[in-house]
């Protein structure tokens, strides 16, 4: 199984360095990280392979999905204004924060009672035992990081969505008489 496996790796890197279109590329390149993440827990390293699959495998999606979504930012015409947005934006920003300000408070009192004991580690895998310290512990920092990395996305967005504020357009008169005033200079 496990030769079959790397001969999978090997023949999907010659395919991403020998495929022409993007798309297979991409393609190619998350099957590979695929059986890389098969070979892991195959070794017995559930983690590291779930790792590679969530970080590898949804960094390449979410690239690709922002370029394609670029591609048909940049072929709209028309921009909708979203100032009618604005007081639902500042409701969903002041629940999050008193959300957020809520289970930290609620962390602080309860905390001691919450925590794993050694007895309970020695019988659980690696995955279990990293779940169980980011789910229980460590609960806030990973809704801190969610919301940070949700607001880095949008602001990405918000970014590529700005639009040209210089319009460049030919003009076509001034061309032609400065084409003429140089013929002329030229002649004499």
């Amino acid at each position: 199984m496990i030769h079959i496996i790397y001969i999978n790796i090997i023949l999907t890197r010659l395919l991403v360095t020998s495929s022409r279109r993007t798309i297979n590329r991409v393609i190619w390149l998350i099957l590979r990280f695929i059986n890389t993440s098969l070979l892991l827990i195959l070794l017995k390293l559930e983690f590291i392979a779930i790792f590679i699959i969530i970080v590898y495998v949804g960094a390449i999606a979410i690239l690709f999905i922002f370029i394609i979504m670029i591609l048909n930012l940049r072929n709209q015409k028309h921009k909708k204004s979203r100032n009618h947005l604005i007081p639902i934006r500042l409701i969903i920003r002041i629940t999050l924060i008193l959300h957020i300000t809520e289970i930290i408070k609620k962390r602080k009192i309860n905390n001691n009672q919450e925590r794993i004991s050694n007895k309970q580690i020695i019988n659980l895998r690696n995955l279990e035992i990293i779940r169980n310290l980011i789910y229980s512990n460590y609960c806030e920092w990973l809704i801190i990081r969610r919301a940070i990395l949700l607001l880095r996305m949008l602001t990405a967005i918000l970014i590529s969505e700005k639009e040209n504020t210089q319009n460049i357009k030919q003009q076509l008169f001034t061309q032609i008489q400065r084409t003429i005033i140089t013929m002329k200079h030229n002649l004499k």
